[in-house]
């Protein structure tokens, strides 16, 4: 069974952001304590998301705002 985690998301943009600009894997992982697969999967999520930082509104607003077009053109 594999232990679960809870780190705060701005501790794992942190922890990337210290491997991606200073770093290597291995000194990152010793510096914070942490498990070789628990950053690169931290580091995986994190590029894979990375571009919604430079969005101009977050996903659930730009939806609720079609929903409330669709609305407004249905009556």
């Amino acid at each position: 069974m594999q232990t679960q985690y809870c780190f705060a998301p701005d501790f794992k943009a942190r922890l990337v952001l210290d491997v991606l600009s200073v770093h290597s894997h291995a000194k990152a992982c010793r510096k914070h304590s942490l498990g070789h697969n628990l950053l690169t999967n931290c580091k995986a999520i994190f590029l894979e998301r990375a571009h919604t930082v430079f969005q101009t509104e977050a996903p659930e607003a730009t939806k609720q705002t079609r929903i409330t077009e669709l609305e407004c053109m249905l009556g």
